[in-house]
């Protein structure tokens, strides 16, 4: 598995991937939605109106909670109706 450790938008496009409907990861890691390094534990994550976001570490995570605590929410955004 390839790990991509640096901060460039680039390198976080990369490492992002989708879950499958399991809800496991693929062999390619999240990139955290803060310091964009590869997300390796589950875990630290939260839903937001935007969608889930998640995070390498409780840090990470704990700095988003503060800087965004008004966009947190208790579940995930509903889908848009079709």
């Amino acid at each position: 598995m390839a790990r991509i450790f640096s901060h460039s938008p680039v390198a976080a496009m990369l490492a992002h991937t989708i879950s499958n409907e399991t809800g496991t990861m693929s062999d390619t890691p999240y990139a955290c939605d803060l310091c964009q390094l590869p997300v390796e534990t589950q875990g630290y994550e939260v839903f937001t109106v935007q969608g889930r976001k998640r995070f390498c570490c409780e840090g990470c995570l704990g700095i988003y909670r503060m800087l965004h605590e008004s966009e947190i929410v208790d579940e995930p955004p509903a889908a848009p109706a079709a």
